[in-house]
């Protein structure tokens, strides 16, 4: 995939196309000064919470994680999902030389569809790839 961002937060990627002729909208906010949690919100029932500026660093524990892969980029996760009703929260740790983690939050199945497959983790410019949320798709047992 192409890397077309409407929003970037750190890792995070929103792609332009999302806002295509959905009537959907984002919000992002949240962080101020040295620490916080971006908050990256759909009005179509989805969002993703993102601690930014920490100045913990965490090491990514690779035992039990899934690897996934675009264009010969790779990335290593561990994915956690549980419901509530209807609703159903993913925690995700990232590994990118360090633990990078981030929540999504989604009110039904198919907001959290959406969001699987607009929301991405951003590599970096020169790979020219992105991994939708939607490949990163197994949980595991960290």
């Amino acid at each position: 995939m192409s890397t077309a961002c409407l929003v970037i937060i750190g890792i995070l990627c929103v792609h332009v196309d999302y806002l295509g002729g959905s009537g959907a909208s984002v919000r992002v906010g949240g962080a101020k000064g040295l620490g916080g949690t971006a908050v990256i919100e759909s009005s179509e029932g989805w969002r993703v919470d993102y601690s930014i500026f920490t100045d913990v660093i965490s090491t990514f524990y690779p035992v039990g994680a899934e690897h996934a892969c675009v264009k010969d980029v790779c990335v290593d996760y561990h994915r956690k999902c549980k419901r509530d009703g209807e609703a159903t929260t993913c925690t995700y740790v990232i590994n990118f030389g360090r633990s990078i983690p981030f929540t999504v939050r989604a009110d039904n199945d198919a907001a959290l569809n959406l969001a699987m497959r607009n929301v991405a983790i951003y590599k970096t410019a020169a790979t020219a790839s992105d991994f939708p949320l939607a490949i990163l798709d197994k949980d595991t047992n960290p």
